[in-house]
């Protein structure tokens, strides 16, 4: 079935403090107390319910907690847990009633046998009294860490010739510049770190991916506070475009393991958008006109945003990036099929994110590495 469900930990009883967080949707809980009623609560704040930390949690293959308990369900549960007074505990306890008209009491399963499942943790649990060190998969982890710093220092190279520097108003350019992407899972990321606004009211975004084909991955994400997905570029059988919350689809027939140059532009003019695959255009589509991307927002490369949670690796991108260039306007046919040139100084860079200018923090295994397109 393979329902994913989130889950912060169970609450815990306190003698003395109410969780006000809470309150408004325990107080109303009377009003929906059999099934089949319905309320609309618009007060109600679920971020400021849930843990302050959504970063450290377990996952595990778990099952329902009523009958039939079907295996099925993906458990999320955080490691912080949310805390409740006695009397709070009590109304949920005693309010809500079952379909048979019997307070929802004891409603939870005892501890079941781990059966072969693995709990999964987003972080390094502390040793608590009692248990053990895994000396082998720290000094693994500890030997994993020492390579890619090692990759950092002989892979990062400058395109200055010899002893020469950058002037003061020179941009430095790190190239050839490529990130591998090796596995999918919720911390590898790059983030940018933008010194030109995205406030476009059109734009050009370039890059060569090679990637496994047909498989649905996030390229760029940039969320802003309004939109998780303001603008958002994903590959697969199709090219997905986000803009404003609103998605299209750039259709293509063009799938290889190779490099391959995409190009995707955007004009809040007409509101449509063009699809460029190793410079050869495809059919124009339609959405958002008359939108302005907004201002403020973060911009990453391999993972959507998820804005609420931010811990889904469902369309993390695997493979290696390169090249990747965001302008402010909309490049001609020859701009863009000169982002396919393997000479450094025909290639335009972009003035919103230039790749090897702007800088980048890698996150979760994210590394650097030579096998540029070109060689």
């Amino acid at each position: 079935m393979g329902t994913e469900e989130e889950y912060p930990v169970r609450s815990s009883q306190d003698e003395h403090f109410e969780n006000t967080y809470y309150s408004d949707f325990i107080n109303n809980l009377e009003k929906v107390k059999y099934a089949g009623q319905s309320l609309n609560i618009s007060t109600l704040n679920v971020r400021s319910m849930l843990p302050e930390n959504l970063n450290h949690f377990f996952r595990y293959q778990g099952s329902l907690t009523t009958p039939p308990c079907y295996e099925s369900i993906l458990w999320t549960v955080f490691d912080t847990p949310i805390t409740l007074s006695h009397n709070q505990i009590r109304k949920l306890e005693s309010t809500l009633m079952d379909m048979e008209n019997r307070t929802l009491w004891n409603d939870y399963r005892m501890a079941q046998p781990l059966n072969d499942r693995v709990v999964e943790s987003s972080f390094l649990p502390g040793l608590r009294k009692g248990t053990f060190c895994r000396h082998d998969e720290i000094e693994s982890k500890l030997l994993k860490i020492e390579g890619l710093i090692t990759s950092l220092g002989k892979h990062i190279r400058s395109s200055a010739i010899g002893d020469a520097r950058p002037s003061e108003h020179e941009p430095r350019v790190m190239s050839p510049l490529v990130l591998h992407f090796p596995e999918s899972n919720t911390e590898s990321y790059a983030r940018a770190h933008l010194a030109h606004s995205m406030d476009l009211h059109s734009f050009t975004a370039c890059m060569h991916l090679r990637t496994r084909p047909g498989e649905i991955q996030t390229v760029l994400s940039y969320s802003s506070q309004g939109n998780d997905n303001e603008l958002m570029i994903t590959v697969g059988y199709e090219v997905g475009l986000w803009i404003g919350n609103e998605f299209v689809n750039l259709p293509h027939n063009f799938h290889s393991r190779d490099w391959v140059n995409y190009c995707v532009t955007w004009s809040s003019h007409s509101g449509g958008a063009e699809l460029w695959i190793n410079g050869v255009v495809g059919e124009e589509q339609y959405l958002r006109r008359r939108y302005t991307v907004s201002p403020t927002g973060v911009f990453i490369l391999g993972k959507d945003q998820d804005g609420f949670l931010g811990i889904s690796d469902t369309d993390a991108f695997v493979g290696q990036i390169t090249d990747v260039n965001v302008w402010d306007y909309v490049l001609n046919s020859a701009e863009i099929r000169e982002q396919m040139s393997c000479e450094d100084t025909t290639s335009p860079r972009g003035n919103v994110f230039s790749w090897g200018v702007t800088p980048l923090s890698l996150y979760g295994g994210v590394q650097l590495e030579t096998d540029y397109r070109c060689h």
